[in-house]
């Protein structure tokens, strides 16, 4: 009887310490800047994080497709990074604003963005 409230308690433990394992591994993404993407400082296939703005001018927006498409540069405009996202513009997203990508780099130095978090413009001016 003891044996099976043993052996019944080790799969619990193994199952919570899976879940954990797995939840970590897929909500994890490394933040790099978009000259280090430019660099391949990504693995293919790793998911990571880049700041930036969306520059004007770029921005288009395929509906029928559901696919949007821009450059992500970083603040002094040196640096530019393609951007594809397969699905609607989340809200807040304007040309030139700030924004956070997710995703991965795809093999034609393409930005494959899984997510976008857009940047609230107001909290992110100079005090004066």
């Amino acid at each position: 009887m003891k044996i099976k409230y043993i052996v019944g308690g080790l799969v619990v433990v193994v199952l919570v310490f899976a879940l954990i394992y797995v939840s970590v591994g897929q909500g994890s993404a490394y933040y790099i800047t978009i000259e280090e993407a430019l660099a391949g400082k990504a693995q293919s296939g790793q998911a990571i994080r880049i700041d930036g703005y969306a520059e004007e001018g770029t921005v288009v927006w395929d509906a029928p497709a559901v696919m949007l498409r821009f450059d992500l540069v970083d603040l002094e405009r040196t640096h530019r990074l393609p951007v594809v996202f397969h699905n609607a513009p989340p809200e807040g997203f304007v040309e030139g604003g700030g924004l956070m990508v997710e995703g991965t780099m795809g093999d034609d130095g393409t930005f494959q963005a899984s997510q976008l978090l857009t940047r609230c413009p107001s909290k992110y001016e100079e005090y004066k």
